[in-house]
């Protein structure tokens, strides 16, 4: 199943910045920014059957934030250190299809650590952030099984950090039906928090249930 966006590159700005003699740096921003072409390839980090009904975002709450981290040597199978992140899918299970979450924001970041702290922080405090980008922000619709989404700003990953992905659910209403994220054991790299009301704040739980994912680049 697939989970799109509208990409909001104009190609009417190209037109103009090539007017103005800036058509060459336009194009290279729109490519993804001088970053290493996209390889229409694909990655899966993760095949395992245990599942966790928070990730990537906790439908019993209003809203929820979910996070988690690969380090850049499970990225080795990509035969090169930087790669242009055009988005991913995400396995889910037991899913009353279709399911929707709305105002939903996917969050990509760099970052030093390759785990979570034992009381990871909603906002990031915590962690040694850079390039944060946020490269999704709509409606999605699940389904059980391979969910796909195409981020609206491809991602450049250097491959010399970790990587940070977040969901933060803006949603604001729960809904049942909204399944489990399937998940092979990954200590100590995923987190989240949900709530009632409004969008959480302060510690979330550590844990190990990193979603399964194939990232495409």
């Amino acid at each position: 199943m697939k989970l799109r966006a509208d990409n909001i590159f104009s190609a009417s700005f190209g037109s103009i910045g090539q007017g103005l003699g800036y058509g060459n740096l336009i194009e290279d921003i729109a490519s993804g920014g001088g970053c290493t072409a996209v390889k229409s390839d694909q990655l899966q980090i993760g095949a395992g059957t245990s599942n966790a009904s928070y990730a990537p975002f906790y439908g019993l709450y209003d809203y929820s934030w979910y996070g988690a981290i690969w380090e850049a040597s499970e990225f080795t199978g990509t035969a090169e250190g930087q790669i242009q992140i055009t988005g991913f899918e995400m396995q889910r299970g037991s899913v009353t299809s279709p399911y929707p979450t709305n105002n939903m924001q996917i969050w990509l970041s760099e970052i030093d650590e390759n785990l979570f702290d034992s009381y990871p922080a909603v906002d990031g405090a915590d962690l040694t952030k850079s390039n944060e980008i946020k490269v999704f922000d709509g409606n999605l619709t699940w389904a059980s099984g391979w969910n796909e989404i195409t981020f609206d700003t491809n991602y450049c990953f250097s491959g010399n950090k970790s990587l940070l992905v977040e969901f933060r659910n803006y949603d604001g209403t729960w809904t049942s039906g909204y399944g489990h994220g399937e998940y092979a054991v990954a200590i100590s790299k995923a987190a989240y928090k949900a709530s009632d009301n409004a969008y959480p704040t302060g510690n979330g739980t550590i844990t190990n249930g990193r979603i399964n994912t194939i990232f495409k680049y």
